[in-house]
């Protein structure tokens, strides 16, 4: 074996004699907001730079205890519901915490027919009672006699002698055609 004394020294060879410098590296996780918060409020009160962030830490606390506290109160006013309002509750706030809602549920064609023959039927009734409505709201129901129609009466049937048809032929009658005889 050669000896390290007969070698010439270089940088390589002197890096090799020297131990080898270990770094000591330490691994933090992240850690959430509201983790921090909490974990900050509990362990040190007194941090002078962490004041004005806890302020804002516990309107979201506060906010976060809203949700929980309707959500409580919805779940308390369920007890009380029947099976049907219990599920359509339940699927109201799934949708609302973010779960896509229920697809149709499945109609029998037939029974769909059916239905759509009846709202057809009664959408037809709404529109003649309509119509009828419409007639008649301009027009008197209950006509009043006065002492003045009376007496029109009678001077439209005295102008109206004849034939009862209006116009010239009813003033002056049915004319009637005067041939003179002829002479022998």
């Amino acid at each position: 074996m050669i000896s390290t004394e007969d070698l010439i020294p270089t940088l390589s060879s002197r890096l090799r004699a020297q131990p080898a410098s270990v770094q000591v590296v330490e691994f933090k996780a992240h850690k959430s907001k509201k983790k921090r918060l909490n974990s900050g409020s509990q362990s040190d009160a007194g941090d002078t730079g962490a004041g004005p962030q806890q302020d804002g830490g516990k309107k979201k606390v506060e906010e976060v205890d809203m949700k929980k506290a309707r959500y409580e109160i919805m779940k308390f006013g369920m007890k009380k519901m029947s099976g049907g309002d219990k599920e359509r509750t339940k699927e109201m706030i799934a949708v609302e915490l973010g779960a896509k809602p229920d697809k149709n549920k499945f109609i029998n064609y037939k029974t769909l027919q059916q239905e759509r023959q009846r709202d057809k039927l009664q959408e037809r009734e709404e529109k003649k009672l309509f119509e009828i409505n419409r007639k008649t709201i301009g027009k008197k129901s209950v006509r009043k006699i006065n002492r003045n129609d009376t007496v029109k009466k009678k001077m439209f049937k005295k102008r109206n002698k004849g034939g009862g048809s209006g116009g010239i032929i009813g003033k002056y009658g049915k004319p009637t055609l005067s041939v003179p005889k002829q002479k022998k």
